[in-house]
């Protein structure tokens, strides 16, 4: 009878416990019921060693593992081998300290742990549990392989982000929102971990999947390693694109160091994204229309199997919320109204109502619809703008002035876009290319992100409180922003749109941008404006 072939996954430090495994090893070896290898004894002189490692784990039918530390190598291996179908077994020194309150936190697999502290314990736990005679009890069948069944969504760019907002983080964020691929971002700061079976998921319908891990001097960086390496692994394993990057300093685990890209800088970290995924963007199109070719053989599967109650966060469903949406007071309201600001808990329904109001507004020709999404840390600047010494009466007048600038700014630039999309026979009117010009002759005020522009806005006045004269104050802001450039926007723009049925601005995240702002200043600075 053939014995079943094991892999051993472990870390090379601290050497006790590699020790403790190798001598194990060798200890089962010599049993003859089963075949061990361990990682060391991989051939991978003058190869990719998470290539060779990987073969190995393909040619295994049992693959053990040990977690006491959660290395980010063996996790990236676990991630493969739970994608390949193989039958796992861990191991835990549950007496190094945090080792088990870590892989509690982290225990994305659900499953447990075999507890150890010397070979002898190895050995007596791999032959009580005997995952040797149960290798079709894999993690893949119990979680994996219905949710691929069921999977038919469009295939979508998965985002593992930062757990800390840097520089890096913000830029790379950008890049992606920006991609031609739809995406789907799993943000720590909006939930810390999700289940097995939302990763799965969304790594089965990704084209491509972007990790970004922390530095080495970074708080926290361990579990959100540790997670990365996981999800990482699992999407190599299924084939998927992948793109790994690290803040520096971080020590590349060894195994897939062929696969990860430091970064020293913020623009190291864009220019790596933009060239990855430049390329990818290039076959996007071409494997889109693979994947609604192989999603259409679910059409014919019953309604109630594709039956989808959305994802909880509004952001991931933007494009399927329509399919759903339940209409509510608050929803009619705020069609119905001239202006009208929702405050609300997250996860109450304030962006599902955006999002339908934008579907809704965007089916009538006739109207022009503005999509405005500031992110928390853009607004930083203006909320320090807000602890300089204004009189509070000058405090109201500063934030709608910000607003009017931001508002218009952002009106155009959507307004020349849609301009900027008509076919070479369009007849443009002479307002229209007088909006066209005003916009390009302004170019670094109206066409730069919303966060360069509040930048700009910000510095202009960013002197404002050293003068004592709340008169003077209001004169200086009104000569730095309205004089220069919110009036010419405001009657150019009137021109343009006179005609329009309706011209909707939907803001998102008001929550967060104004939590030291009132309510009420900015109900009136877009009234007013």
């Amino acid at each position: 009878m053939k014995k079943v072939k094991c892999f051993f996954a472990y870390p090379s430090k601290p050497l006790s416990h590699s020790e403790i495994i190798e001598t194990a090893i060798e200890k089962l070896n010599n049993d003859q019921v089963v075949e061990v290898i361990g990682w060391k004894k991989t051939s991978t002189t003058g190869k990719f060693i998470i290539i060779e490692i990987c073969k190995e784990i393909d040619s295994c039918d049992l693959i053990l593992f040990d977690l006491t530390n959660l290395n980010n190598n063996v996790l990236f291996e676990l991630g493969y081998a739970v994608a390949k179908d193989k039958r796992i077994f861990i191991f835990l020194d549950p007496s190094i300290e945090k080792a088990k309150s870590d892989f509690d936190k982290f225990n994305l697999t659900t499953i447990g742990y075999s507890s150890y502290s010397n070979t002898r314990d190895i050995r007596e736990a791999f032959y009580k549990e005997e995952p040797y005679n149960d290798l079709k009890n894999t993690l893949y069948r119990q979680s994996v392989k219905s949710i691929i069944k069921q999977s038919h969504r469009p295939l979508t760019l998965l985002y593992l982000k930062s757990e800390i907002e840097t520089e890096s983080s913000i830029r790379l964020s950008r890049r992606i929102t920006e991609s031609k691929i739809k995406h789907v971002t799993d943000d720590p700061q909006e939930v810390r971990i999700h289940p097995l079976s939302w990763y799965v998921e969304e790594v089965t319908s990704s084209f491509c999947v972007i990790a970004h891990f922390l530095a080495q001097d970074r708080t926290g960086r361990k579990l959100h390693n540790a997670k990365i390496s996981f999800i990482s692994g699992m999407a190599f394993g299924l084939g998927k694109h992948l793109l790994m990057l690290a803040h520096e300093p971080f020590n590349s685990p060894i195994d897939y160091k062929e696969l990860l890209k430091t970064h020293k800088t913020a623009s190291e970290c864009q220019e790596i994204v933009d060239q990855w995924l430049s390329e990818k963007e290039k076959t996007y199109i071409d494997a889109k229309k693979a994947d609604e070719k192989y999603s259409h053989k679910f059409r014919a599967q019953s309604l109630l199997a594709q039956i989808s109650i959305g994802d909880y966060i509004a952001e991931q469903e933007q494009e399927e919320i329509s399919k759903y949406f339940v209409e509510t007071s608050m929803y009619k309201e705020a069609l119905n109204s001239t202006n009208c600001i929702f405050i609300g808990r997250k996860g109450s329904g304030k962006s599902a109502i955006l999002y339908k109001l934008q579907d809704e507004l965007s089916s009538d020709k006739r109207n022009h619809i503005c999509l405005i999404k500031p992110i928390g840390y853009e607004l930083e600047g203006l909320i320090r703008m807000m602890q300089q010494s204004i009189p509070i009466s000058e405090k109201g007048f500063l934030v709608e002035s910000f607003w009017k600038f931001l508002v218009y700014t952002e009106l155009a630039r959507s307004v020349y876009k849609t301009l900027s999309e008509k076919p070479k026979y369009y007849d443009f009117s002479k307002f229209e290319i007088s909006l066209m010009e005003l916009v390009e002759q302004n170019e670094h005020l109206i066409k730069s992100d919303f966060s360069i522009r509040l930048e700009y806005a910000v510095n202009r006045v960013k002197e404002i409180g050293n003068s004592t004269i709340a008169a003077d104050q209001r004169i200086k802001i009104s000569e730095l922003l309205h004089d220069e450039i919110i009036w010419k926007l405001r009657k150019t723009l009137g021109r343009v749109l006179h005609d329009k049925n309706r011209v909707s601005i939907l803001i998102d995240n008001l929550l967060v941008t104004f939590q030291k702002c009132t309510l009420l200043q900015i109900k009136s600075a877009l009234s007013k404006g």
